[in-house]
């Protein structure tokens, strides 16, 4: 017989329990640290992203709950910085990536890493992912502007979409200020590492 799962498992997809989370402020911006990313991401109080995380799957799109070490965050001169190493390991594999996020007193958000596998390293998916807020994004239009500097006018789907709806972006915004100024500064940033990167030339 099958035990039923618990409430956590329900809730969280796990029995270990969630981890602290400290609300960080820079200027009008505002944002909740949750295990090292970030989640309801603020402009003036309005929510302009529901999440920007570092993420690394393994080769069966399971999630990693890295372990965190070198720990660090300063809260001065109206901004927050945070960084810390993160570290993956399993069935023998092992992945660490150095991550720093920083609010400026303007409102301004970068989030950065950088990793290297220890050992050969299976992953279905390493980067960033970035979760919109429901409220005035779901069914609303967005404009895109992808790798080869060309702006499309889109819709963001009304339900949960299991194919990336939208693909090779570099920013996307909805018609808002907040998240327009917010999104903006890293442009230059995917571009050039697009570039690095070869794709979309």
């Amino acid at each position: 017989m099958t035990q039923s799962p618990t409430r956590a498992v329900k809730l969280f997809g796990t029995d270990e329990p969630p981890a602290e989370t400290r609300v960080l402020s820079a200027g009008p911006l505002s944002a909740e640290l949750d295990a090292g990313n970030l989640r309801y991401i603020c402009l003036n109080g309005r929510e302009a992203i529901r999440a920007i995380s570092y993420v690394v799957r393994d080769q069966y799109w399971g999630t990693y709950n890295p372990e965190i070490e070198d720990f660090e965050i300063e809260e001065s001169n109206g901004g927050f910085a945070v960084r810390y190493t993160g570290i993956c390991r399993g069935e023998g594999e092992e992945f660490r990536y150095s991550a720093a996020i920083t609010g400026h007193s303007n409102g301004a958000l970068t989030f950065e890493a950088e990793g290297m596998p220890v050992t050969d390293f299976l992953t279905n998916r390493t980067g960033f992912v970035v979760l919109h807020p429901v409220a005035g994004v779901s069914g609303f239009p967005a404009d895109v502007l992808d790798v080869e500097d060309k702006i499309t006018r889109t819709t963001f789907p009304e339900l949960i979409d299991p194919k990336q709806p939208i693909m090779h972006l570099i920013d996307s915004y909805r018609d808002t200020e907040g998240s327009i100024a917010l999104i903006n500064d890293a442009v230059a940033t995917y571009k050039e590492m697009y570039k690095q990167l070869g794709i979309g030339q």
